[in-house]
């Protein structure tokens, strides 16, 4: 089981090369996950997920599609969106991964790991999936 600190990672990237290796099998839990960063605009992003949130469905509300306000379930979207669900490979990658926010008490011993590949290098505007998710109203 790999632990993945997520403060300072772009979600994209994070996603890319976390999806690599649950497809290899490899158990990954990913702390920190309102510490991850998506790169853009702010303001845009936050019009981005909230058109999401409001979006009106033909027929059936309860089928879907659900966009989550959470940090640890929008990040576990973005890998799920990455990985090919529509096979059993897929589905059973995803069951491999686990976010979280905040570090728990049982990682305190664990060793850390960090992702150099989807570290932010880049010196641009940015939004911390905390502070989204906050904004589209949700609470933790």
């Amino acid at each position: 089981m790999t632990v993945i600190d997520g403060t300072d990672l772009v979600l994209g990237r994070m996603a890319s090369l976390v999806s690599k290796r649950l497809l290899a099998n490899e158990r990954i839990d990913l702390i920190n996950a309102e510490k991850v960063i998506i790169i853009g605009d702010p303001e845009t992003i936050f019009e981005k997920y909230r058109v999401r949130l409001t979006f009106n469905q033909k027929g059936d509300p309860e089928i879907g599609p659900k966009f989550p306000k959470m940090p640890d379930r929008i990040v576990k979207r973005a890998v799920q969106g990455m990985l090919p669900m529509k096979s059993s490979r897929g589905k059973t990658a995803l069951k491999y991964f686990k976010a979280y926010i905040g570090k728990p008490a049982e990682f305190e011993r664990k060793e850390i790991e960090k992702l150099d590949g989807a570290l932010k290098h880049l010196e641009r505007s940015y939004e911390r999936i905390g502070n989204l998710s906050k904004k589209l109203g949700a609470k933790w």
